[in-house]
């Protein structure tokens, strides 16, 4: 049950980012014109109704909702403050979000490594903003990749793996072999990040717009959610062969 809702919130979330990416483009491409506010203002309303729906069959935490929508709307937000007030509105933000994001699981003493990795973020993104606020705007999804990666990399030298963790919140009694499952999950995982950060970095040395909103505005999180549903059904087959046996 818990993994189906994960691919129903992957799949749920790379649709209304797709959505965003291309409301987002058409903003990128008329900027410029008069229709921009109104281009806006149908951006927030159609993402917000999007994840608003989804949210009443799932309630997540207020928190997390909130951390999901800024993370869809992120590189909408970015082009148009870019293209409008620049990029020093989108570093104190970010950072502002993070925070945020970290602070609460600390007030209820869950300090892990996720948390960790998005203290580090912020002190990157901050500290790339001093010598160059739009590229570490740009950056923002490479750190968050990389944040990634050694997170999930620690958990397998310091067992349990990332992906056994969550699984036990539904699954608390995790056999041998769901545990060995896992670790792998783990491992999978950590080439999606690892694959995903250098394309992202690619984005960014390619210095085009367009190309870096295209991938970590759209792609990267389709890419993710397919990963989702894959996973899933391998599990799936995996569980009905074990059952057979």
């Amino acid at each position: 049950m818990h993994a189906a809702k994960l691919v129903l919130n992957a799949t749920v979330m790379g649709g209304l980012n797709l959505a965003a990416f291309v409301i987002g483009f058409w903003i990128f491409q008329i900027s410029a014109s008069g229709e921009q506010r109104l281009v806006q203002g149908t951006a927030a309303v159609v993402v917000g109704i999007g994840f608003m729906n989804y949210s009443r069959r799932v309630k997540p935490e207020p928190v997390a909702v909130f951390f999901a929508v800024f993370s869809i709307c992120y590189p909408v937000f970015a082009v148009i403050s870019i293209r409008t007030v620049g990029p020093l509105p989108v570093v104190v933000i970010l950072c502002a979000v993070l925070l945020l994001r970290t602070i609460v699981p600390t007030m209820r003493r869950k300090l892990g490594l996720l948390t960790w990795g998005l203290l580090v973020v912020v002190l990157g993104v901050a500290g790339i903003a001093a010598f160059d606020a739009e590229l570490s705007v740009r950056l923002y999804p490479v750190l968050i990749n990389a944040a990634m990666f050694v997170s999930f990399a620690v958990t397998l030298v310091h067992p349990p793996s990332m992906i056994e963790m969550f699984t036990r919140f539904s699954e608390p009694d995790l056999p041998p072999s769901g545990v060995a499952y896992t670790r792998k999950v783990t491992i999978v995982w950590m080439g999606f990040f690892a694959l995903n950060g250098l394309i992202a970095l690619f984005t960014v040395i390619a210095g085009s717009w367009t190309v870096w909103m295209v991938y970590n505005g759209a792609i990267s999180y389709v890419a993710a959610g397919c990963l989702f549903l894959v996973e899933f059904l391998v599990r799936q087959r995996a569980r009905g062969a074990e059952a057979e046996a």
